[in-house]
């Protein structure tokens, strides 16, 4: 599978989602995030100017695949981005499905077989409501932006591709899954 360099979408999402979620978001950030939390679809997240601004920052020009749409509509329901930034470098945090995985009060954030419901559609389309419901499960558990964006693209990528070749992200995401609450 080819790999993108997706460093610049990453830093985008990143000052978005730290705007979207500081103590005093900008006027632009607040209407951006209650125009994401309407949409139940990457169509619905379409029809809003301000993604195409912050995917045009994020250098996507061209084709706006529903992977980046997707990652754009998660911003509002990720309310710890575990990624580190300084200046423009950022150093991956832990993966959506390492902390669904960490165990709490004896049992991982997410259950296993919703956890397996999840990682078993095949679209961006049909991943799109199940993975707003499982952020929304993690209750502000810190989640990696980049993590997830890199993710949604390679899913997009296998969904467009059937003869691609290369480990589906469900593959990486089930094993930080359940690793997660092994012991060191």
């Amino acid at each position: 599978m080819p790999k993108p360099d997706t460093a610049p979408l990453d830093l985008a999402l990143s000052r978005w989602h730290e705007d979207m979620h500081s103590g005093e978001p900008s006027r632009e950030a607040r209407t951006l995030r209650s125009q994401l939390r309407r949409c139940r679809t990457t169509d619905d997240a379409r029809l809003i100017g301000g993604l195409y601004r912050v995917l045009r920052e994020g250098g996507v020009t061209g084709s706006v695949y529903d992977s980046h749409v997707l990652a754009m509509m998660l911003l509002p329901y990720i309310a710890q981005n575990s990624d580190t930034r300084e200046g423009d470098e950022i150093t991956r945090g832990a993966s959506f499905a390492k902390t669904a995985g960490q165990e709490k009060d004896g049992q991982p954030r997410m259950r296993d077989l919703r956890f397996r419901r999840l990682i078993e559609h095949e679209t961006i389309a049909d991943l799109t409501l199940p993975l707003i419901r499982a952020l929304r499960l993690l209750k502000g558990e810190a989640v990696s932006l980049s993590h997830l964006t890199r993710d949604l693209n390679a899913w997009s990528y296998f969904a467009r591709s059937p003869d691609a070749k290369g480990s589906h992200p469900r593959a990486r995401w089930a094993h930080d899954y359940y690793t997660a609450s092994l012991p060191a």
